[in-house]
């Protein structure tokens, strides 16, 4: 099919009447005055809008923080949970421990049942100095130097200096104080370091076996318990690991002890 000349000049005016018209109407759309008068009459009317926007994103704002926080604290909560049935399954399986302990010892004609003297605490470990306490009980109550001072189970310290009615006490945690210690299902022997306050520190080989959570205990028939593994420093450039263990007993708040003669 042919295309003539007076085709090719219709076609080229037709183009260029388009072209006119989109400049026109792109003037029209954002550069006339009437286009700016209704683009300033939108903005006047959106920008209301825009405000009641900000106002209710701001007043949601704690409303969604209030939900972002409870999930937070439920997140926390079961993490917490967790930890406590695992504290109880322990407390469980260490009473079981206990009473089996206490029937194989009945088996072999020792008797686990010994006496205690009740002791008050005169002084707390922050009322006096080297973390000592003193309590009202002394020679006249029958209480010697190196008797082990408990409350319930757990290990506190040993009777370092008599009187006639009241003693002092050397806290196993004292600073510089070194004691030997059972760690843990594998009964790890070592000797672990008093830092004052209930803590206490142990270094052992690296890859020990040893777990935060693993309770240590004094090496003795009667299982005493001296603390809990709550941290270990495991630096990959030490060939010992530094195992840090508290007393589950607070000894700036004794109010009573026991003492085993």
């Amino acid at each position: 099919m042919m295309i003539t000349h007076r085709d090719k000049k219709n076609k080229t005016k037709r183009n260029v009447t388009v072209f006119t018209v989109g400049v026109f109407l792109i003037y029209g759309l954002f550069f006339s005055p009437a286009a700016l008068f209704f683009s300033g009459v939108a903005h006047t009317v959106m920008t209301p809008v825009w405000k009641i926007g900000y106002s209710i994103e701001n007043s949601m704002s704690p409303f969604l923080s209030y939900f972002s926080s409870r999930r937070s604290l439920w997140i926390e909560n079961k993490d917490l949970q967790v930890q406590i049935d695992s504290m109880v399954a322990k407390v469980a399986e260490r009473n079981f421990l206990r009473i089996e302990n206490r029937q194989l010892k009945e088996m072999l004609g020792r008797d686990d049942k010994e006496s205690r003297i009740f002791a008050v605490v005169l002084a707390n470990a922050d009322q006096t100095l080297y973390d000592t306490i003193i309590v009202d009980v002394g020679v006249k109550q029958g209480v010697s130097k190196g008797d082990m001072v408990l409350l319930e189970d757990v290990a506190i310290g040993e009777v370092f200096e008599t009187f006639y009615t009241s003693s002092k006490v050397k806290l196993y945690s004292s600073s510089g104080n070194i004691v030997e210690v059972i760690i843990g299902e594998e009964a790890i022997r070592v000797d672990a370091l008093g830092y004052g306050a209930g803590n206490f520190e142990i270094k052992l080989p690296r890859n020990s076996g040893v777990s935060i959570g693993d309770t240590v205990y004094l090496p003795n028939i009667f299982p005493r318990v001296l603390g809990m593994i709550e941290e270990i420093d495991d630096n990959p450039n030490d060939a010992f690991e530094r195992v840090l263990f508290k007393s589950p007993i607070n000894p700036f708040t004794l109010r009573f002890v026991e003492i085993v003669p």
